[in-house]
């Protein structure tokens, strides 16, 4: 049965201090951008997705960081200081004994940019059924959410190997009991990103609003000869020969229903603009 849109669930998003964030997801020097920033902007993104589903009653941020909670504050979060609850477990047992957290509650990480409302929504109405859930991350080792319905009588597991961990707990595997194409539906809050790999992978898959614009202001424009095209991609070269293989998906997003060999285009991140 079907439950999730109707039930007010209560989503908590603990965040450590900025300067201890991302500190995997190590940006190219000219980037410009620094890790603090995308870990902001990732925030932002599952923020949002969690104002624009119906199922989430209330969203909480639990941080000492003061910058991440003003952004939080900004987006319509309720802030919770877990100042001396170290840890994204602690941290969550921490804000839903503080807040009003009466109803089932979901703890999720901050990494999730690519989170859509649609996603979430597919596993809420999945967990609602069960006392306690998680969601195995696209590694298939980790968890990027973790639900109860009585919140303040479970514990999460969130750490290494954190999937063995919520198993071994009794809570139940959500994406283990759905078929084999949770890898589409569900992607968007299983892939969280703490690799630059892993970031690559999410811009693939399309990234909230607040990632993207901070990724599209610092990605250079490359100028590209098409070579020639096939069926799903256009192959070109750059100015120093170097091939590039370019989704003909790019170029029709750029409004172009065809592209010839001689063509100069423009690359910038994911997007592509035809050139002179």
């Amino acid at each position: 049965m079907s439950h999730g849109a109707s039930t007010a669930w209560s989503a908590i998003v603990p965040v450590k201090p900025l300067p201890a964030a991302k500190t995997r997801l190590s940006m190219p020097i000219d980037s410009g951008i620094a890790t603090a920033e995308l870990a902001v902007a990732f925030l932002c993104d599952v923020l949002a997705a969690l104002a624009d589903t119906p199922a989430v009653a209330q969203a909480l941020v639990a941080t000492s960081d003061p910058v991440v909670a003003g952004v939080a504050e900004s987006c319509g979060a309720v802030v919770v200081d877990d100042s001396g609850h170290a840890g994204i477990n602690a941290a969550g047992r921490w804000a839903a004994s503080q807040a009003s957290v009466a109803g089932p509650l979901v703890v999720l990480v901050a990494d999730l940019p690519c989170l859509t409302p649609r996603a979430l929504s597919h596993v809420l109405d999945a967990a609602v059924d069960h006392p306690v859930a998680f969601v195995a991350d696209a590694d298939g080792t980790g968890t990027t959410m973790w639900t109860s319905l009585t919140p303040l009588a479970n514990e999460s597991h969130f750490g290494p190997a954190s999937r063995a961990a919520h198993r071994a707990s009794g809570a139940v595997d959500l994406v283990a009991r759905v078929p084999a194409d949770a890898a589409g539906p569900w992607l968007p809050a299983r892939l969280d990103v703490d690799t630059v790999a892993d970031l690559a992978r999410a811009r693939s898959l399309g990234l909230g609003p607040a990632s993207a614009a901070l990724l599209s202001a610092a990605d250079p424009v490359i100028p590209v000869t098409v070579l020639r095209t096939s069926d799903d991609q256009v192959v070109a070269a750059d100015e120093d020969g170097r091939v590039r293989r370019l989704p003909l998906a790019w170029v029709h997003a750029a409004g172009w229903r065809a592209v010839v060999p001689g063509q100069r285009l423009f690359v910038s991140g994911d997007r592509v603009e035809p050139g002179a």
